[in-house]
């Protein structure tokens, strides 16, 4: 269908899914909206939900000019039509050098990552100047769009050695990672040396750099370089890891799927011990939800789901949830619910990953995931529904039954789940092409269907946690 509610209005007008840019769902007549904002390029904008049901936008020109040089930041506030109520102009980064070494690449990057406190954000910035890349993070005020402090990180050089001698250098914007109460940052910042291929650039991405910083009264401290070596998120030890938090104000964590683990520092980087993580290999897809010290890395195509002690060092349990779909809730819609699942959908095909793919509520008692028929990335299949687990006891509180093939789950603060569909297969993840991506929206007690819009166009759409209603 194009539109079909049940049990009375939600009281939530819209909802932010993205498909590159940031569109909003009218909850109230089932209609796409426009992209919000005129960027040029789609990853030039973050955007975090406001306390009026709105949205905050922090919005960057990216490629606006063929050589641009300067960056210009601003705050858009929208409110939950989609109308813009206020813009804010935050600063410009750069200017920076306009160097034929660069290849094509952009003399300066900005990042835009949610800090611990509601109502604020972290911006980071690298710029190439004369003498080197100058970078930083500055923790931005969403309401006034005004910086309340500036980290400094140190400079890095212009030209970095490579096998083949001196290659220019790219640096990625810092991305930061913020404490629980918002005391203290990680921030990761990529060098990458530029090769030359048939006159375009190339990267070659090089070990991240991390470095630790305290807030106090609004100020950072300096920065501190994390520790390299055995034991550490030193690339040689833990190769592409992912899922980086705090697990409390003295405790560091991420993902090492090589080694299967989960990896924990201090904040300087020395190592406090790791995890083993049943099932987590190099080529795992594992979506992770924290709550409290406590980490949930789920592995869809494993149908597992297992629990982390992160402070305490500890495997609390692990879950094997199945996929028997005799055992799906039967939505008080019956009928229509029947109905609906042969209506909406996307191609398996073309389903790479579930985005997010587990929830938690709001008071980290209850997760959802969703399930996947299939056993692997290059063969997905189609949509076992969503699996409603009791985080105290880890065990199969229910299941609901998939209205399309999900791409991406999300908890609201409102008391309700939302699940994206995506275009070109049904449920079951059969080839569908007239099919278009949906969105429904579940009552987070029972699994009831609110909202249904269907017929949401051909392109994927999924849920951002940070702009969640």
């Amino acid at each position: 269908p194009t539109f079909a509610t049940a049990g009375g209005p939600i009281g939530v007008p819209a909802v932010l899914v993205r498909d590159g840019g940031y569109r909003a769902v009218d909850l109230t007549t089932g209609a796409l909206g426009p992209t919000l904002g005129q960027w040029p390029r789609q990853d030039a904008a973050r955007f975090f939900g406001r306390p009026d049901g709105g949205w905050w936008c922090v919005c960057y020109p990216g490629e606006r000019a063929l050589r641009a040089t300067t960056a210009t930041v601003a705050v858009v506030a929208y409110d939950a039509a989609g109308a813009v109520v206020s813009t804010t102009t935050v600063g410009t980064y750069g200017p920076g050098l306009d160097d034929p070494d660069l290849l094509g690449f952009l003399p300066f990057t900005v990042s835009v990552g949610p800090a611990a406190e509601p109502g604020r954000a972290f911006v980071g910035w690298a710029v190439r100047t004369a003498d080197g890349w100058t970078s930083g993070v500055d923790l931005l005020d969403l309401a006034s769009g005004r910086i309340v402090t500036t980290l400094r990180l140190p400079d890095l050089p212009l030209a970095l050695d490579s096998p083949d001698g001196l290659r220019p250098t790219w640096v990625d914007a810092p991305r930061v990672t913020a404490a629980p109460g918002g005391a203290s940052i990680v921030a990761s910042q990529t060098p990458s040396i530029i090769l030359e291929r048939d006159g375009f650039g190339d990267l070659e991405r090089l070990a991240p750099d991390r470095w630790y910083a305290a807030i106090e009264a609004d100020r950072f401290s300096p920065a501190s370089a994390f520790r390299t070596g055995q034991g550490t998120l030193d690339p040689t030890w833990c190769p592409n890891p992912y899922g980086e938090a705090f697990a409390d104000a003295t405790i560091f964590v991420a993902l090492c799927p090589s080694e299967g683990i989960v990896r924990r520092v201090d904040v300087r980087g020395s190592p406090v011990g790791d995890v083993a993580i049943p099932g987590l290999r190099q080529d795992s897809f594992a979506p992770h939800a924290d709550f409290d010290g406590r980490r949930y890395v789920w592995l869809p195509f494993e149908r597992t789901l297992h629990a982390v002690d992160l402070v305490a060092g500890t495997l609390v349990g692990s879950l094997d949830v199945g996929t028997t779909a005799a055992a799906l809730h039967q939505d008080p819609l019956s009928g229509l619910a029947r109905r609906l699942a042969d209506w909406l959908a996307p191609p398996a095909t073309a389903k790479i990953f579930l985005d997010p793919a587990i929830a938690i509520s709001p008071d980290g008692r209850r997760l959802y995931l969703a399930t996947v028929t299939g056993d692997g990335i290059e063969s997905p299949g189609g949509s076992a529904g969503i699996v409603v687990v009791d985080t105290a006891t880890l065990t199969v509180v229910d299941r609901w039954e998939p209205l399309a093939d999900i791409t991406s789950i999300a908890v609201g603060r409102d008391g309700f789940v939302y699940a994206t569909g995506a275009p070109g297969v049904d449920a079951a993840g059969h080839a569908s092409p007239d099919r278009q991506a949906s969105l429904v929206v579940h009552e987070a007690a029972d699994g009831s269907v609110r909202v249904i819009a269907g017929q949401l166009g051909p392109d994927y759409l999924t849920l951002d946690p940070l702009t969640m209603p």
